[in-house]
């Protein structure tokens, strides 16, 4: 028996494509991206801020995976538009913990999405040098200070990296995690390295 799939909007809910219309309207294109120490360039596709919060945290904690196809294109855009060479994609790995908690890692969703819309081969780069569970332990990185989110990421790449990378994250906020994740991509050879996210979170008062 045929069964029809019905999707909708994964911030206000209304049946259709994720996000709506009138939902992609309210969002605020990112503006004044600050680019993380260690990274050659950084773009992020909206401001963490009203609609934009809602869509980031719908695809992270509630797991409404049929807005991430709409939002690698727009992160997609943003990489495009700085019209810079790279050789590959890879991502800001989630703690396994999480991972499992929520069935998927979002960034790895998302960056096998946007390498496929930049026709960039998506690889997994980078791992944890923290024990299993630990790296970002306990509340997640939204709900915290940003003296709280420094030192927080420790990597180790997976093996040599010869060509320029883009890395892919969902909220970019101090910059620290980005930084770390070109540190150890910049040990392992990489030339250059990028980020991309879909958000950026702006400064208190912005």
């Amino acid at each position: 028996m045929n069964q029809l799939w019905s999707t909708h909007c994964g911030v206000c809910g209304v049946a259709g494509e994720s996000p709506c219309v009138r939902c992609r309207r309210g969002l605020d294109v990112a503006v004044d991206v600050p680019c993380p120490e260690g990274l050659d360039g950084c773009v992020s596709a909206f401001m963490l801020t009203g609609v934009g919060r809602e869509l980031v945290v719908s695809v992270k904690y509630h797991n409404q995976r049929q807005s991430l196809g709409w939002l690698a294109a727009a992160v997609a855009r943003r990489v495009q538009a700085e019209g810079v060479a790279l050789g590959m994609a890879t991502w800001v790995p989630t703690a396994a913990g999480r991972r499992r908690k929520r069935g998927f890692d979002q960034s790895e969703r998302l960056a096998r999405r946007v390498g496929r819309r930049l026709d960039l081969p998506v690889r997994r780069l980078l791992g944890s040098t923290e024990p299993a569970g630990l790296l970002f332990a306990g509340a997640g990185q939204t709900a915290k200070s940003a003296a709280e989110r420094q030192g927080r990421a420790a990597f180790r790449a997976v093996g040599r990296v010869d060509c320029p990378v883009l890395v892919i994250d969902d909220v970019l906020t101090t910059g620290a995690t980005l930084a770390e994740a070109a540190k150890a991509l910049r040990r392992a050879g990489a030339p250059e390295v990028y980020g991309a996210t879909i958000a950026f979170t702006p400064a208190p008062g912005r």
